[in-house]
């Protein structure tokens, strides 16, 4: 049996992707906020889950309580899928990969321009900014963070700039691809009028609060960043795709310019490699992808 584990999980479409792919049974598991190596093992075994995803916020009790970490888990110190047998948590990470051949199998041209410039900004510092700034480096690709964080020269992280910065580099130079890995969506700062970005600034719940600032003044670069991008048809992937399939489901007639590309493609990739390890079947080739993005929408317009 697979299960995802996550809260919020009700939104999750990976027990969708795996059923389809693998005809298993699949489960959303919400955990309590103490919960020990031996109630998750023993949840597993009542269960009898063999495999499965972790997602917020429980990817640290995975790997506190991983007993083998797996290439690139063992190296970036951060999960999301697990394989379980014997007693024995195996896992790994397969956001970073997940985005790039996603996008390797989906649009070549798009990967090959990734490739030869060198350079990807990721926004945010999070454990998939790091996974995939880990298999960007591997490429031969630089990555550079953006973040209101300070002091983060920590964990390998070599080059964090903040959004200020961003901004005049993309000024400079239009062929920057930029990676967005925030907890909301690049549509909700680019379709944001004024009085939207007021509430969003100075809400208490503060949506730019992740990554420990609330400083205005650096908010209000965030927005000037990402619509910069935008209007100048610099790439942007960002990996939050919830709000892609809301607007399809709400019938909203939106035409989205063609440099911005939804995280259904990365979602796919990391549930296809996933897969991998858990099984050993390849699913990851264009018309598995393309027809994977077709049924997920589908199913989230249900």
């Amino acid at each position: 049996m697979y299960a995802v584990f996550g809260n919020p999980i009700g939104h999750s479409l990976s027990p969708y992707l795996i059923n389809k792919l693998l005809n298993i049974s699949c489960s959303k598991i919400s955990l309590g906020k103490s919960f020990d190596k031996k109630a998750l093992l023993d949840l597993l075994e009542k269960r009898k889950i063999h495999y499965g995803n972790v997602t917020y916020p429980y990817k640290k009790i995975f790997f506190d309580y991983s007993d083998s970490l797996k290439f690139p888990a063992d190296k970036i110190f951060s999960i999301n899928a697990f394989t379980y047998k014997d007693n024995k948590i195996i896992s790994t990470n397969t956001d970073g990969e997940g985005f790039f051949l996603a996008i390797y199998f989906s649009n070549f041209k798009i990967y090959k321009k990734l490739i030869n410039n060198k350079v990807i900004l990721i926004a945010g510092t999070g454990s998939t900014a790091k996974s995939i700034a880990f298999s960007a480096k591997i490429r031969g690709i630089t990555p550079i963070f953006i973040s209101r964080k300070k002091n983060l020269n920590q964990n390998g992280i070599k080059i964090i700039i903040d959004y200020k910065r961003g901004l005049e580099l993309i000024m400079k130079n239009h062929n920057h691809v930029i990676a967005s890995t925030l907890p909301f969506s690049v549509l909700s700062i680019i379709f944001n009028n004024e009085l939207e970005k007021e509430k969003i600034i100075n809400s208490k719940e503060n949506i730019f609060t992740e990554d420990g600032s609330d400083d205005e003044e650096n908010s209000i670069d965030i927005f000037k960043f990402f619509n910069y991008a935008y209007e100048k048809r610099i790439i942007i992937f960002d990996s939050n795709y919830k709000n892609y399939l809301s607007i399809k489901k709400a019938g909203l007639n939106i035409n989205l310019n063609d440099n911005l590309f939804d995280g259904l493609y990365q979602f796919i990739g990391q549930g296809l490699l996933s897969i991998h390890f858990f099984t050993g079947k390849n699913f990851m080739n264009k018309r598995i992808i393309d027809q994977m993005k077709d049924q997920l929408i589908n199913e989230s317009l249900r």
